[in-house]
């Protein structure tokens, strides 16, 4: 869960710029994941972070979607679009407008973009029983598969012979093994308000909320306890002193800030997937693949009291989500018995953080992932992530000084592209992180 968790925060672990040199819109660079060093590519153009596609060579699209859930190798990534992969590609300078032929002006940006995603079949392509070339296959997502038919990307280069490229388009039973076939898997990640931070029980074990300014202890840690016995512990010289029983109205909250629909509460729906998933790999998965549909299909949940008690119960506020057959995600509300234990069902703690200067940089870089991105913002991004950087070194100075900057454009003439409110807003957060820095 960790490892996972820390790569969806991340995205990298480190990074090894290495610019694409061809006539491509954006630079890609690679960069290391959890799943080895330069796994990684940034697309700087839509910011998207892709996966090596043969690191998943050995999966069916089906047996794919198993390990994208909260607990699989996977967690943390989604299937890419068929649009997405298309803009990837442009970005990479293939033409995409000769969809399904060879051509030369192809051969170059399809060579490079392979240097950085892999080759998932070497030489094995097969143009006349006679030549032959490299490619790179990949599933997209193609929604559930069970035996469907479902999309394959691929990008060809025939460097043996006739010197040009091709990228296309199929499609396979989503049954298909191929050991040739890999996926086109970017790293997906909550609305940037969703920010994984340390506490007293560990790293990456509690969650701010930079809406609310809530921060949510892993639902994990407390499933030993039934919500009568949380009570004791939540008093000062408790296990969880410091913190509350959150109301059900707060996780609500929450769960609608990271994206998840909340209209939609008790039933199964496919737009709350991903983002159910995401949010667990934040929280916590109470229990993993033992939720039961029907006897036969099974699914990943996190289960955790709230504050509500009525006559002797509680409610119990849940999250699910099915990554191995049906690809959807639940947003629940249940009650059970006060006294109730239960191994798999914890509780949704909170306590409301002193403000810090990573807290605040947190803030501030969130309300500005939050804007409409432009040149503008990601330079402003840029420089708050630089920012953190001096800060978690030692730099104080260092830090001080690109915040002093980053005001001073806020208040000049780039500044005022945006809404004053919102200038004066990230300016306020700024200057806070100044004051928090002290002298």
């Amino acid at each position: 869960m960790r490892v996972a968790r820390t790569l969806l925060l991340l995205g990298i672990l480190n990074v090894n710029a290495v610019c694409l040199a061809s006539s491509a819109r954006a630079a890609l660079t690679t960069e290391a994941s959890a799943l080895g060093p330069a796994t990684i590519t940034l697309d700087s153009q839509t910011g998207l972070r892709w996966l090596d596609v043969t690191l998943a060579t050995p999966y069916s699209y089906d047996a794919l979607r198993a390990e994208l859930g909260a607990v699989g190798i996977f967690a943390g990534y989604r299937l890419a679009t068929y649009d997405e992969v298309l803009q990837f590609w442009q970005d990479a300078g293939i033409n995409t407008d000769s969809l399904g032929a060879f051509t030369t002006q192809n051969f170059t940006p399809i060579s490079n973009l392979m240097g950085f995603v892999g080759i998932t079949g070497l030489g094995t392509g097969n143009r006349d029983n006679v030549h032959f070339f490299d490619y790179t296959a990949g599933h997209i997502e193609s929604g559930v598969g069970l035996g469907n038919w479902v999309e394959v990307a691929t990008i060809a280069a025939d460097p043996y012979t006739f010197f040009d490229g091709r990228p296309d388009f199929g499609a396979v039973p989503s049954d298909n093994d191929n050991d040739e076939h890999g996926a086109w898997l970017v790293v997906s990640r909550p609305p940037a308000s969703i920010v994984s931070v340390d506490t007293s029980f560990g790293t990456d074990t509690g969650t701010l909320d930079t809406n609310t300014g809530l921060l949510w202890l892993d639902v994990t840690l407390s499933t030993p306890y039934s919500y009568d016995q949380l009570q004791p512990e939540l008093a000062p010289g408790g296990v969880f002193e410091g913190y509350r029983m959150a109301t059900m109205e707060e996780v609500l909250t929450l769960w609608s800030d990271a994206g998840i629909d909340t209209a939609a509460l008790n039933e199964f729906v496919p737009q709350n997937f991903q983002p159910i998933v995401d949010l667990m790999l934040y929280v916590g998965v109470t229990g993993a693949a033992t939720g039961n549909r029907d006897g036969v299909h099974f699914f990943d949940f996190t289960e955790g009291h709230t504050a509500e008690v009525e006559n002797g119960w509680v409610n119990v506020l849940g999250l699910a989500a099915d990554p191995y057959a049906f690809l959807d995600g639940r947003a629940d509300l249940a009650s059970v018995p006060t006294n109730n234990v239960n191994p798999e069902h914890g509780s949704w703690l909170v306590a409301v953080p002193p403000a810090t200067v990573q807290s605040v940089l947190l803030e501030l870089s969130g309300e500005i992932a939050d804007l409409h991105q432009d040149a503008l913002t990601r330079q402003l991004e840029a420089k708050v992530q630089q920012v953190l950087k001096h800060w978690e070194a030692g730099q104080v100075a260092a830090a001080k000084a690109q915040l002093s900057t980053l005001i001073q454009q806020l208040r000049g003439p780039q500044g005022r592209r945006l809404p004053a409110s919102v200038a004066a807003e990230l300016i306020a957060l700024a200057e806070q992180a100044i004051q928090l820095m002290g002298t």
